[in-house]
C-alpha cells in the first residue's frame, strides 16, 4: 500500500519541481479527501514536511480559501454503499479511490496510523 502520506508528499514535490504551477494542485474530491486528511488521525502519527503544508495550503486557497471549502462542505453526496444523501461534511471519504461512506457504512478496520482502512487499500478519513 502506498500510504496517503507518501502520495501527498510526491504531489508537493512534484509542485515544487514544476515552480509551484497551479496546474499541479489538487481540485474536486481529490482536494476535498487530501485537505480532510490533513487532520486525521493518520496525518498526526505520521506527520507532515514543511512542503507538505505548503502544498495542501496552496491547494486549499486555489480551492477558494475559507469560503470555498463551506461550500464544499454544504454540497450533498451519497455513501456510495447504502444510497443515503449526506452533506459533505457529514461523509467520510477514501483518500485513494474516492468512495464516500456514511457513518454506519464506514469500515471497521483501521490500520496502524489509526485510519481507518478501505478495500482499495486508501485510508478513509473524514
Amino acid at each position: 500500500m502506498t500510504t496517503t502520506t507518501s502520495y501527498l508528499e510526491d504531489k508537493a514535490l512534484t509542485w515544487k519541481e514544476s515552480g509551484k504551477e497551479t496546474r499541479t494542485l489538487l481540485t474536486g474530491w481529490y482536494f476535498f479527501s487530501a485537505y480532510c486528511w490533513q487532520s486525521s488521525a493518520g496525518a498526526k502519527q505520521e506527520g507532515m514536511s514543511s512542503e507538505l503544508q505548503e502544498y495542501l495550503e496552496a491547494c486549499f486557497q486555489e480551492n477558494g480559501g475559507s469560503d470555498g471549502w463551506s461550500t464544499l462542505l454544504r454540497q450533498r453526496d451519497s455513501c456510495d454503499r447504502c444510497g443515503e444523501g449526506y452533506r459533505l461534511e457529514n461523509l467520510s471519504v477514501c483518500t485513494h479511490c474516492n468512495t464516500f461512506y456514511c457513518y454506519r457504512c464506514s469500515p471497521i478496520d483501521s490500520y496502524t496510523n489509526g485510519n481507518r482502512a478501505c478495500g482499495c487499500g486508501g485510508e478513509v478519513v473524514g
